[in-house]
Order: structure tokens, then sequence, then C-alpha cells
């Protein structure tokens, strides 16, 4: 059993609850990183400036000298920042990873974020989660098994998911991306003690990691499953004092809203906001394909 310390456990840790910015603090702020270990931390910096929205930083300093798993990262941020197209971007890590120069040691990053690419609506084809499933499916990392997990929910086989899991736990049950699959599985199943069971994983992170608007945004989730609105806006409004232009913590306020029966102008303030940093966020696609379906009958209807 290897007993050597894990040099990159709190960046990791930091970069998979949401604590982004402090990700970045700990990555930059460490001086004497053992050399095998330099590209990963590079990752993890890079993939949070990714998470924040910061694409010019990434674009700005990986270059064609870099390391693919890098490169692959500026790929995504080009795409985010609609650069280019999410196919062009797939066709590029594709041709990466099929070369034969890497054909014997894949970066297990890129087989990610190429999962990631596929996994996002918009392209071609929209969203293509058996690509996305393809691209990962053998499960080389705890990372490719936490999006697994995700990609099985969002397949509505929550047998598979679970079966993923239970591989996480085997590898490391105390893990923050087991313990957060665990609680993303207890909320896609019922009844509502499962989403009472995840509140209190992602409560327990949260108090052993630092709280962030990404474990504030599940809180609020396991609330709403649990009909307790006023609680899952409370949590909301502490995630948007974090992250103020967090599109999740937007879509969130916005449903819990209208469960509360809000005011439409504080509603449609978010609504705005959302439109604003996340044109293309699920629920803004939603809305205007709903509101172009109600013109168009409307327009049926007049005299």
């Amino acid at each position: 059993m290897n007993h050597e310390p894990d040099e990159l456990y709190t960046l990791r840790n930091l970069f998979w609850l949401g604590n982004f910015q402090q990700a970045i603090s700990e990555a930059t702020g460490m001086k004497k990183c053992p050399s095998n270990l330099l590209s990963e931390k590079s990752e993890y910096m890079y993939r949070s400036y990714l998470a924040l929205g910061q694409y010019d930083v990434i674009t700005s300093e990986i270059n064609n000298d870099s390391v693919l798993s890098l490169q692959g990262i500026k790929v995504l941020a080009q795409v985010l920042s609609g650069n280019i197209d999410k196919d062009v971007g797939i066709i590029q890590l594709q041709d990466w990873l099929n070369a034969d120069s890497i054909s014997t040691s894949i970066p297990t990053t890129l087989q990610l974020i190429l999962s990631i690419l596929y996994s996002m609506e918009g392209g071609s084809g929209g969203a293509n989660l058996s690509e996305a499933i393809k691209m990962i499916h053998s499960g080389n990392t705890m990372e490719h098994l936490a999006l697994l997990v995700q990609l099985y929910i969002r397949l509505d086989r929550l047998d598979y998911a679970k079966t993923h899991v239970s591989k996480m736990k085997n590898i490391d049950e105390d893990c923050a991306l087991t313990m957060m699959s665990l609680a993303a599985v207890h909320l896609s199943t019922l009844p509502s003690t499962k989403a009472q069971e995840a509140g209190y994983i992602y409560e327990e992170l949260g108090d052993k990691y630092g709280s962030s608007a990404l474990l504030l945004n599940c809180q609020a989730v396991s609330k709403m499953h649990q009909q307790m609105f006023n609680e899952a806006e409370q949590l909301l409004i502490d995630a948007l004092s974090k992250s103020p232009n967090d599109p999740e913590t937007l879509a969130n306020l916005i449903v819990v809203g209208q469960h509360l029966q809000k005011d439409n102008e504080i509603t449609k303030r978010y609504l705005n906001q959302l439109k604003k940093v996340a044109p293309n966020h699920v629920l803004s696609n939603q809305l205007a394909v709903f509101e172009g379906a109600y013109d168009r009958v409307g327009a049926t209807l007049q005299v």
C-alpha cells in the first residue's frame, strides 16, 4: 500500500467541490510540487479558470508547445467562449487521441474533455451521450467514473449509475467524488428520504472542505426535492453571494421563485441575468422554445 503523501490532495478537492478561486491560489502557491505532478497541477489550475469563465487566461497562456492535456483544456475554453464550434473541437481532440505518438499512452484528461464535449448541447447533433460514455467507459480515473455516473443519470439508467458508484466506493469510499456521485444518485431516486440523505452528504462535504456555490446549489436541490422551497431559496442566495453570475444558481432561483410565487419582476431579473451570462443554458433554451411555440399559437388566434 502506498503511504506517500498526496501533494495534490487539497487542490483536487477544492476543484471537485467548486472552490475554484481557492484552487487557483493553491496551485499558484505550491512552490515545491514534484516534477511528475506539475502537469496535473496545471490542469486543475486551468480547469478552475475554465469553470470561472476566464477563458482568455487559458487561451493566452497555453500554446502549441504545451502538453496535450493542457491543449485539450484550451480547446474546451475556445468552444465555451464561442471562438470555435463544438464539432471542430471534437474533431481536433479525436485527431490527437488517434495519433500514433500517443496511442500507447492516451492522456486521460483528453478523454475526459472529449466526453464533456460530446455531452454538451449544440453542434450538428446536439448532445451525444452514447459517444460521451464510449470515451470514458473503461473508467480509468475517479473523474471518469464520476462523469459516467452523471451521464447514466441523464439517460435514466440508475442501475448503471449505482454500479459505477459501487466501483468508486471500492476504490476510495471517502473520496469527495465518490460522495458527490452517491448524493447525485440519491437525488435521482425516490422517495424524498433519499434527497434528505443527499443533503446530509453535501452538508458534510461543505463542513469538511469549505462551502461553495456548487455545494450550496446541490443542497438547495435536495431541499427542493423535499418541497422545502424557503430553505432552498436561502441556500441559493448564499450561493449567489459567493458567485454572483453562476448560471446554475440563477436557474435554480428562477425555479424556486415559481414555487414560492415570487414577484414576476424578481424572476424576470434572474432570467435576464441568466440569458446574459449563459445564453445557451438549458433553461434559457427551453423557455425560448416555449415562448416561440406560444407566439405561433397566438398568431393563429388573431383575428
